[in-house]
């Protein structure tokens, strides 16, 4: 496959302002491309960013997606490329999520993305060639403890994405799930809390995640594999991270089973002790 990298290629990443996203849109732009980028901030200080990417509003929980499907249809007719980067996260017990929390979870992180990808995947096809690349997780293979909704999202979101990879085969389209493991960003200082009381296991497990997302990579790192993906041009699911999570984990899940790997991930977060 011929890559899916074209110069001035109409490029829209959202969830842009930070993290994973700001690299995304900066290693897009920096290889030619046209790019969008979408934030929940709106006006003059929605990004501190190079004047070559165009900030645009988007708040699934204030003005949801399809109001801007709806105000941005010329845009979603012409992208090339859509990023779907954008959401947080949720940490507690199942039983203290809150409901609407839940609910905003699978909306933001699955519904979402998928719409948009919906949206864009018909003119794509139209013209023979295009790139979806959903953003997922390798939690939605090996879930972190406390973080329920965020592991079903995600695993929503890349599964969707394969099965949008089986429709699009023959049609020019690439589709890619790609799957971040830990990267140093500011996610556990956005993600929502629900009430982690004191029980002992729950907040050092809290304090294992911060301390393995400090300890990844920089968002770089996901650029640069992002970059990768789409010179190949081709269609699959993309894992980036530290060897750990992106090499080991997969092989040993294939090797001994889900039983096994869940026992694992129960000791690696030192939940029986």
């Amino acid at each position: 496959m011929a890559s899916t990298i074209r110069k001035e290629a109409c490029t829209l990443v959202t969830g842009a302002r930070s993290g994973l996203g700001r690299a995304f849109a900066s290693a897009l732009a920096a290889e030619g491309l046209r790019v969008t980028g979408t934030s929940r901030r709106s006006g003059s200080d929605a990004f501190d960013m190079p004047p070559e990417i165009a900030p645009l509003h988007l708040d699934f929980a204030q003005d949801g997606v399809e109001a801007f499907i709806g105000a941005n249809a010329a845009l979603l007719d012409e992208v090339d490329i859509l990023v779907n980067n954008a959401g947080a996260g949720v940490f507690g017990p199942v039983e203290e999520i809150d409901p609407d929390a839940l609910r905003e979870q699978m909306e933001s992180l699955a519904v979402a993305p998928l719409r948009l990808a919906q949206r864009v995947f018909k003119p794509m096809r139209a013209r023979g060639r295009g790139t979806i690349v959903n953003v997922s997780s390798l939690a939605a293979e090996f879930p972190i403890p406390f973080m329920a909704p965020y592991n079903a999202a995600k695993a929503a979101l890349s599964q969707g994405t394969r099965s949008l990879m089986l429709e699009a085969r023959g049609t020019g389209v690439t589709v890619i799930d790609l799957q971040p493991g830990d990267f140093r960003t500011d996610f556990n200082t956005a993600m929502q809390r629900a009430d982690e009381g004191d029980e002992s296991r729950v907040l050092r497990v809290l304090d294992m995640v911060e301390r393995h997302l400090q300890a990844g990579p920089p968002p770089e790192a996901a650029a640069r594999a992002l970059v990768r993906a789409l010179r190949r041009g081709r269609s699959g699911t993309v894992r980036c991270g530290g060897w750990m999570q992106v090499c080991a984990a997969p092989l040993a899940r294939r090797l001994f089973g889900d039983a096994l790997m869940r026992r694992a991930i129960a000791r690696y977060y030192r939940l029986d002790a």
